[in-house]
């Protein structure tokens, strides 16, 4: 099973966006936790209304934990520990992902590189209204996918190599660093 872990702090104006990618990926055996950090925005009732309109989709699949507002990487933490899943994939509430993205790419790197304990994708940023990927010509890959030899070699040469929307980890190698 995989748990998607969504920090939630006043997204209301996003947050039916970022749901909407997550129903479009095409994998049956998942959760989401939806860590609802304090918001004080209607981020929690318009998250309930897209959850009730959807709920064909995410019946039984979505828990809402709340907590008060103690900062992105708390409310990760809290859902990291509620996690019934192997592998969690993080997913900001202000963030989307492609179509498909675990069927195609997540789902068969677990299998491909059973050593490894985080798994990134390739990943896109918008600034001033220009979408750009995350360039990854530094990276010591073969064709498009790979090992990192150093994270930090990496990171220092580009745009991080990892990016918390585009991400997913074994529970066991999180908890075993103390989450975030």
């Amino acid at each position: 099973m995989i748990s998607i872990v969504i920090p939630l702090y006043n997204k209301a104006a996003v947050i039916c966006r970022t749901m909407e990618s997550v129903k479009q990926q095409i994998f049956s055996d998942f959760e989401i936790l939806i860590v609802n950090d304090g918001s004080t925005d209607d981020s929690l009732s318009v998250l309930m209304d897209f959850l009730s309109e959807n709920e064909a989709v995410f019946k039984n699949s979505v828990r809402l934990i709340e907590q008060e507002n103690k900062g992105v990487s708390a409310a990760r933490n809290q859902g990291i520990k509620e996690a019934r899943g192997e592998i969690i994939a993080f997913l900001d509430a202000d963030d989307e992902w492609l179509p498909v993205l675990f069927k195609n790419y997540r789902l068969s790197w677990l299998e491909k590189y059973p050593e490894c304990d985080i798994f990134g994708t390739a990943y896109s940023f918008k600034m001033n209204n220009m979408i750009t990927p995350a360039s990854i010509d530094y990276y010591s890959f073969k064709e498009n996918e790979g090992i990192l030899d150093n994270y930090f070699t990496m990171a220092s040469k580009a745009r991080g190599p990892i990016w918390t929307s585009a991400v997913a980890v074994r529970k066991k190698a999180i908890l075993s660093i103390g989450c975030f």
